[in-house]
């Protein structure tokens, strides 16, 4: 997790409390043992290393779940909408890499909804990376922070299409 921050680097508990604030659907145990924190620019990035499994086991395949963080401001956005405006425009980024496990291949990859309107963005990625490990992106970028109605509607869309990230599945077969 990369953020900005007032000056000031958290110490390794309170970046494991700022974790502990986000909801982990598909991974359990987060946040772990082995959280670092580094200065990034003007801000901090926390690292978090998972070791976990992530899909569900039937016959010769295996249904993998998209590892994601839903942090408390999405929740609200998502259940009460974007009432007020944002104090500064953002990008929200999720990303993912998966070894995938030996002797599986990718059988297909979800198909990912990209839009843009206005100054509210969402950028999607999955790919097979050296047919060995899965790569995953989501991006929100928000370019303004003045949003009118239409714009505050499509901003709360967007959010809800973030939180849809931790339902993606794909399904993987043994070769």
């Amino acid at each position: 997790m990369d953020t900005l921050s007032g000056g000031s680097i958290p110490s390794n508990d309170t970046a494991a409390d700022i974790l502990s604030a986000f909801n982990w659907p598909s991974t359990p145990g987060i946040p772990g043992e082995k959280i670092s924190v580094e200065t990034l620019g003007s801000g901090f990035r926390i690292t978090v290393p998972v070791r976990t499994q992530l899909g569900i086991p039937g016959g010769d395949g295996l249904l993998l779940r998209m590892p994601s963080a839903i942090m408390p401001w999405q929740t609200v956005i998502a259940e009460r909408g974007a009432s007020g405006g944002i104090r500064f425009p953002f990008v929200y980024e999720q990303s993912i890499e998966i070894a995938l496990p030996e002797g599986f291949g990718v059988m297909v990859l979800p198909a990912l909804r990209p839009e843009a309107s206005g100054s509210v963005r969402i950028e999607e990625n999955l790919r097979v990376k050296k047919s060995r490990t899965l790569v995953g992106e989501h991006r929100m970028v928000v370019t303004s922070a003045r949003l009118d109605d239409p714009a505050k509607q499509i901003f709360s869309n967007a959010v809800r299409q973030g939180l849809g990230w931790s339902g993606v599945t794909i399904p993987l077969r043994r070769k």
